[in-house]
């Protein structure tokens, strides 16, 4: 029993240093699993596969100006012009006149603008609606006067989401056989048409990918994940699919009198970022869960150890007490009146009745009349008087194979066959005891022959 229980504590205490890699193993495996989910998240934001484009501003009053934008541009917005004397170089032939766009600065926007335009647009669209719309035809300061602006988000893959603009930067005017349309068609008119031909003209690139509910970029993108969420990453540095962030006039779509060039502007960078509370408190909560389990069980395995000892103790006390009760103590108990009420009998109540009243009243030494009581409660009332117990320390008095070394043929024969009649299980008193005398003659013989070897050995002393 005691060793059992030391067994039980000494794999308790094995298991409960165990948990703590056990724990790291599991998290770690449900780390990988909710970044495999995270990603198809991610990839679940698109409404095309790889890009979706949003008109988020159009026809607005724009700010163009011809020669030195730069000088003209307020300082927030100075980054739009990012193009050099050699990119001039690289601009069409036939261009006779450029106006590049000069936003003033716009104090509402702060340091982000494009945070600001979102912020703005989300004001503009204060109702309940899932569908949000662009801002459309206003006549206000800073990047409003770019004229236009598509906001792009790009599926980088393995949950990566770039996020920029698309705007017009530069119009240039083309010469024409009968001079230039400077001055006779306007800036904004010319932009109307190109925002027009970049979302809704089958040759624009960006057509197949333009999603009209702004709601998909102005808000920042979220999964519903236990361990990775998006962040933003500001000054991420990567390549844009779709456009060059430079005013390098690489890109652009024209007619026969002008041309508009675009740009991408403003670059973020959306990541999985591991929530490291989270896992922490679920490394902690496994570990705390796993260990409470682990000492639960440790001491249920005891307590039924204990319990099972205890019952154990119980059932030899009381067999003891059978064991050293007399047939008369037996008789006593057994035969009592008020086993016989309960389960009213009539017939055996009258027996038992008898049997009790002459029980109390024998003389505890009159074995005859005992036994004859003996004999008539088990026919009368069909009990036992003989217990299990003592069944079984007969049987083991008359196994046979205590009598095979030395071997003897007639005691074998003889413990079988009281061997046989004691398992039958029900035993009568009467038959109790002339078993018992049976195997008592079986050990009688022994002695007998151990008496006669013992006065050989004598006589032969003598001699």
């Amino acid at each position: 029993m005691t060793l059992a229980i030391i067994t039980i504590i000494i794999i308790v205490s094995i298991l409960y240093r165990q948990v703590p890699d056990e724990a790291n193993v599991y998290i770690n495996a449900q780390k990988e699993e909710q970044k495999s989910i995270a990603e198809r998240q991610v990839d679940s934001l698109f409404v095309h596969k790889h890009t979706d484009i949003f008109p988020i501003y159009y026809e607005c009053k724009s700010r163009y100006v011809k020669g030195d934008a730069y000088a003209q541009t307020g300082s927030w917005y100075k980054d739009l012009n990012n193009y050099s004397p050699n990119n001039l170089l690289k601009m069409p032939s036939d261009i006779t006149s450029t106006y590049f766009v000069a936003p003033e600065d716009a104090p509402f926007f702060g340091d982000d603008v494009i945070e600001g335009v979102k912020t703005e647009i989300r004001v503009h669209n204060r109702n309940d609606d899932d569908v949000e719309t662009g801002i459309h035809g206003v006549k206000w300061k800073g990047l409003w006067q770019t004229g236009w602006a598509l906001g792009v988000r790009e599926n980088f893959g393995v949950g990566r989401i770039a996020e920029y603009v698309i705007i017009p930067y530069a119009v240039s005017f083309r010469k024409q056989s009968f001079g230039t349309l400077e001055g006779y068609v306007s800036i904004d008119d010319i932009l109307e048409n190109a925002f027009k031909f970049y979302t809704e003209n089958d040759k624009s690139d960006f057509k197949k990918s333009i999603v009209t509910n702004t709601k998909g970029f102005t808000y920042m993108p979220h999964i519903d994940n236990r361990y990775y969420y998006l962040e933003a990453d500001k000054d991420a540095s990567f390549v844009t699919m779709t456009i060059s962030d430079y005013a390098d006039f690489g890109t652009y779509m024209y007619n026969d009198s002008y041309y508009v060039f675009i740009k991408g502007y403003g670059r973020k960078m959306y990541k999985l970022i591991l929530n490291e509370h989270r896992v922490k408190y679920d490394i902690e909560q496994y570990m705390s869960d796993k260990r409470h389990t682990i000492l639960t069980y440790g001491l249920v395995a005891i307590g039924i150890l204990l319990i099972i000892w205890l019952v154990f103790l119980v059932m030899v006390y009381k067999e003891g007490k059978e064991k050293k009760r007399t047939l008369l103590e037996r008789l006593k108990i057994k035969c009592n009146p008020k086993k016989f009420v309960k389960n009213y009998n009539g017939e055996k109540l009258k027996s038992a009745n008898d049997i009790y009243s002459k029980a109390i009243a024998v003389d505890v030494n009159d074995e005859s009349a005992i036994i004859e009581l003996a004999s008539k409660a088990e026919n009368e009332l069909g009990i036992f008087l003989i217990s299990k117990n003592d069944i079984k320390e007969l049987k083991e008095l008359c196994n046979p194979k205590r009598f095979m070394k030395p071997y003897d043929a007639q005691k074998v024969e003889r413990a079988n066959n009281l061997f046989g009649k004691l398992s039958q299980g029900v035993v009568s008193y009467s038959a109790f005891v002339k078993i018992k005398d049976e195997i008592c003659l079986l050990y009688e013989k022994n002695k007998e022959d151990s008496t006669s070897l013992a006065t050989e050995d004598e006589s032969s002393i003598r001699e």
